[in-house]
């Protein structure tokens, strides 16, 4: 069975891709290990995950190590581009004028070059793991008792021309956001893998194309 180690930066990525990834991968003799980035030590060696500050000494160490593992044929990432720290490999083109998509490409470019090895896939959500639920707002609704808020969910949709993953990165309009703003009571770890597995990850890819594009490459590699 092929291995593939994919570092993500939270629980709710965690979830999702043992919960979702994991069971569409596994008929095809693929097994997905997703590993957090180790963010900090106690004196007591104890590994604390979250609250991504700084690339050279989170995210580069974690996967250079996962690179030295023979056992594994691949080594992907699952992070956030609303919450990159800025010392990320071209962190500027996130401010240069140019499509959401181009800026995206930009940084997973860098990132790819400055890893520089063939077993190593980038990926990094458009903008948030979040995005992705907008494939089916009416799945959204439908799991979060006491609110209906479909029609507000279906504008914001239409706003970024019906693709989830445009959705926009800023505090107060990360899709995250958004949906905290309708729906105080959501859970990303509950809800928001609740609503992924109603969807089903055949919508998911069909809806968000660069999400798509990195499951492409995982089954082919």
């Amino acid at each position: 069975m092929k291995k593939i180690h994919i570092l993500l930066e939270g629980p709710t990525e965690e979830k999702f891709v043992k919960e979702i990834l994991w069971p569409y991968f596994s008929p095809k003799s693929i097994h997905l290990n997703p590993i957090l980035v180790k963010t900090k030590k106690t004196a007591g060696a104890q590994d604390f995950k979250g609250g991504l500050t700084s690339y050279s000494s989170q995210i580069r160490p974690d996967i250079l190590r996962l690179l030295n593992d023979s056992s594994a044929e691949t080594i992907t990432t699952m992070l956030d581009y609303y919450g990159l720290p800025q010392n990320f490999p071209g962190y500027s083109a996130k401010s240069k004028n140019i499509t959401p998509q181009e800026k995206l490409a930009e940084l997973e470019t860098a990132l790819a070059n400055d890893i520089n090895s063939p077993k190593f896939i980038p990926y990094l959500q458009f903008h948030e793991f979040e995005a992705l639920l907008f494939s089916d707002p009416e799945m959204i609704d439908k799991n979060i008792i006491g609110e209906d808020k479909q029609q507000q969910l279906n504008r914001i949709l239409r706003e970024f021309g019906d693709n989830p993953e445009l959705i926009n990165d800023s505090p107060q309009t990360a899709p995250s956001k958004r949906l905290f703003s309708l729906y105080p009571d959501f859970k990303k770890t509950v809800n928001g893998i609740t609503i992924a597995k109603e969807i089903g990850l055949e919508k998911l890819r069909e809806k968000c194309s660069h999400f798509d594009e990195w499951i492409g490459k995982l089954l082919n590699k």
